[in-house]
């Protein structure tokens, strides 16, 4: 059986996400206000049928569990531009209506 996905073992991506940390006071996970930016190879892939739900995990980032919408091919500079600016967006809009 073939089971075919965006990414592959062994690309080497980039994750672009907004940076969260563990706020003790709430007791629950927070937005940073900051993009996290970084590359790193897929090392496996898991795919859940249920809810035909793809998970990407790395080599480095090991603990990390990314979606298709995290992760852009390492050549795609221009891609990886756009979402960065894109989540900087995302973030003044939201201090903005503060």
């Amino acid at each position: 059986m073939e089971i075919k996905t965006k990414y592959n073992i062994g690309d080497r991506v980039w994750v672009v996400k907004e940076a969260d940390y563990y706020n003790p006071e709430t007791k629950r996970r927070e937005l940073a206000g900051t993009v996290e930016v970084f590359d790193d190879y897929i090392e496996s892939i898991q795919l859940f049928r249920a809810e035909d739900e793809v998970i990407y995990i790395l080599k480095q980032a090991d603990m990390l569990e990314l979606f298709d919408h995290d992760i852009i091919l390492y050549n795609e500079k221009d891609k990886l531009l756009e979402r960065i600016e894109t989540i900087v967006k995302e973030i003044h809009d939201r201090e903005n209506s503060k």
